[in-house]
């Protein structure tokens, strides 16, 4: 193979063009013209970079706005729960009173007048004594609701109220995030392995080899396969914890940990 230079065929703003003779293997000799300033990036590998940063761009604004509807404003997290002890157990009687009737459980004529500020004759109770009769209503009720969790019954009560527009994908706040994670990076999933070409021996194109793009594809193929079994696997723990009525949403930061890791 030789190369030549041809000073005289170059453009007017003195860009040197090199042309490479190669000899092909019937010896038919080819001519091939180069210019060093396209050396790095052809047209279609840059408009494929910035087509890849476009997309992460509008996938993690879609992430973000899914974020804010999957839990608006008004829906009580995990730290603006009520902690004064008095509404606490209120509101979990309450939850467990609901929860009892409505699968035909006994429920003392006491504990319903608890929840009113009364005793069983229908008298007015003073502060103390209602508190009292109240703490007394909720100790019974945990033991014939057990093993469902008073404050997974109070979660479960406030979540259904507070959201309407996206219950459908779950009882919870977690479940709905990783629900809509899930349906948010399954078409990526699908999009991603049409473009890396993936057969049953894993991508063709090689992680280790080829331009940059073809490298972050393959990576990006693989970090969201990742991620979506590990979205699965979170959702199949949390729903067999909000299924037996013990999911405590005090450990929901340790469903984003396993996730991450």
């Amino acid at each position: 193979m030789s190369a030549t230079s041809n000073p005289g065929d170059a453009p007017p703003d003195r860009t040197t063009t090199t042309t490479t003779t190669t000899t092909t293997a019937g010896g038919m000799r080819e001519a091939h013209r180069e210019n060093p300033s396209n050396t790095v990036f052809t047209p279609n590998q840059r408009f494929n970079f910035r087509l890849a940063i476009l997309g992460v761009t509008v996938l993690t604004l879609v992430l973000w706005i899914f974020r804010i509807w999957v839990n608006p404003a008004g829906t009580p997290r995990r730290r603006s729960i009520i902690v004064d002890v008095d509404h606490q157990i209120e509101g979990e009687t309450t939850a467990m009173v609901s929860y009892a009737l409505e699968r035909g459980y006994e429920v003392a004529t006491g504990d319903l007048a608890a929840l009113a500020g009364e005793d069983a004759e229908g008298n007015k109770l003073n502060p103390a004594e209602a508190r009292a009769a109240l703490n007394q209503a909720h100790n019974r009720l945990a033991k014939a609701v057990h093993p469902a969790m008073p404050k997974t019954l109070h979660l479960l009560r406030v979540e259904g109220e507070n959201q309407k527009v996206f219950e459908w994908l779950g009882p919870v706040r977690l479940v709905r995030m990783f629900m809509a994670l899930g349906l948010l990076l399954v078409p990526v999933f699908v999009l991603l392995g049409l473009s890396v070409g993936v057969t049953s021996d894993g991508p063709q194109s090689d992680f280790f080899g080829g331009n940059l793009i073809d490298r972050t594809r393959v990576a990006l193929y693989l970090v969201t396969s990742a991620t979506i079994g590990s979205t699965f696997a979170g959702l199949t723990k949390a729903f067999r914890y909000v299924g037996n009525l013990s999911y405590d949403d005090k450990y929901e930061s340790s469903y984003w940990i396993r996730l991450v890791l």
